[in-house]
């Protein structure tokens, strides 16, 4: 009777763990599709006396090792995300080739100056000059407002960055407690580590982070080398606006640290990283290394480009002298700029690039000729023709360290 009951148990046990094996199965096929749904199988040890096979526990089917080399793939997927995004506003912006960026502003400014040297005393071709020559220094006002607004857009995304880390690293915490709960009282709690490593690779695509598996199935999770979770234990990170602007007079930018100690946060990856070198980064002046190259990098090639074409014009209009006119009190004059800096400032940038006061007063201000100009001499073109060949020429002027 006993070897009876003996097999009635093995048979029951058998279809009991394959009955549990098809509901896994069903569940798996379910949720094929679910993002951060990991598989699972029934694990089953022999019964005791050998009578059939007894469910042990329901465990999921992952590779650590590929989570770790999944999440370092995604952190350096979102720190080049951002900085393709940003660089194609960039591109956008800068509109080359197109009939509105800088090259076309230049070309139209040295196609008019050309066109005065055929007729320097023409005042409508003196008045086109002054005219391409405010356009191009709108254009280069224009592209560095943009690119400062780009800098300004990325300081705001990493607060809001920030701001999403402290929210998951909360809601891992969260769940560590309830994993830690469920599991005391012999609960599977595998959907609860489907949605915290959901949560997990949602983070490592912000920020550059270690993770580590405790004994008790809770998650511990580093930034930078200081703990961010552990347990059931949350720590914060805050911006404070202290960093000086790498950009000269531009507002300063926000820090990103620890909220209790106030100690600077070590970013080294994710898309917090991008915004911070789209944000800080200057380049490396003898490489030109692309990833370095943020907003401040091609502020500093406009600033090199605004004051180079400002030095080279005005190096040679300085010499020449302006057309008498009753505008300008019929006498001819010598040594003024063309461009200026503008805002009270001494050296000219792409922001505050302008057409000096005496041009904008009277185009007749614009020097032409290597002499002076009255009743017996009507001048020459030379100076004019001098500033013409600088469209072939080859401009190189030294801004800190930047050619």
């Amino acid at each position: 009777m006993a070897g009876s009951f003996g097999g009635l148990e093995i048979a029951r046990s058998g279809l009991y763990i394959s009955q549990k094996a098809l509901d896994i199965t069903s569940k798996n096929i379910a949720n094929a599709n679910t993002v951060g749904y990991t598989r699972q199988r029934v694990v089953s040890t022999p019964a005791v006396f050998n009578m059939g096979v007894q469910f042990t526990t329901v465990e999921q089917i992952r590779d650590k090792f590929l989570d770790v080399q999944y999440r370092n793939e995604l952190n350096q997927s979102g720190e080049w995300s951002v900085k393709t995004e940003a660089l194609t506003m960039m591109e956008d912006f800068l509109q080359e080739p197109s009939d509105t960026g800088i090259n076309q502003a230049v070309g139209e400014f040295f196609n008019a100056i050309q066109q005065m040297s055929k007729q320097p005393e023409t005042k409508e071709f003196r008045t086109q000059v002054r005219q391409n020559a405010i356009n191009l220094t709108e254009t280069l006002q224009y592209q560095y407002q943009k690119f400062t607004e780009i800098q300004q857009n990325q300081n705001e995304s990493i607060k809001g960055t920030v701001s999403q880390i402290n929210t998951l690293a909360e809601n891992i915490r969260a769940l560590n407690a309830q994993i830690v709960k469920l599991g005391t009282n012999g609960e599977e709690t595998n959907e609860l580590n489907d949605q915290r490593n959901n949560l997990i690779d949602q983070l490592t695509e912000l920020v550059d982070i270690r993770v580590t598996e405790q004994s008790d199935k809770t998650v511990s999770i580093e930034i930078g080398g200081k703990t961010l979770v552990e347990g059931n234990t949350a720590h914060k990170l805050t911006t404070t606006q202290d960093k000086e602007n790498p950009i000269a007079d531009e507002p300063m930018l926000d820090t990103v640290r620890w909220e209790e100690d106030g100690e600077q946060t070590d970013i080294i990856g994710g898309k917090l990283k991008g915004y911070m070198d789209i944000r800080d980064g200057n380049g490396v002046l003898e490489t030109d290394d692309p990833k370095a190259m943020g907003v401040p990098y091609f502020i500093a090639k406009f600033n090199v480009f605004a004051k180079a074409i400002a030095e080279a014009v005005n190096t040679i209009h300085t010499q020449g002298y302006t057309q008498p006119n009753e505008s300008n009190g019929n006498v001819s004059t010598s040594g003024h700029d063309f461009f200026v800096a503008g805002d009270g400032q001494t050296e000219v940038t792409a922001k505050n690039i302008k057409i000096s006061d005496a041009i904008m007063s009277d185009v007749y201000n614009i020097a032409a000729s290597d002499e002076t100009l009255n009743a017996l001499n009507m001048g020459n073109k030379k100076i004019i023709s001098q500033i013409s060949d600088l469209r072939d020429s080859k401009i190189k002027v030294d801004i800190g360290g930047i050619t």
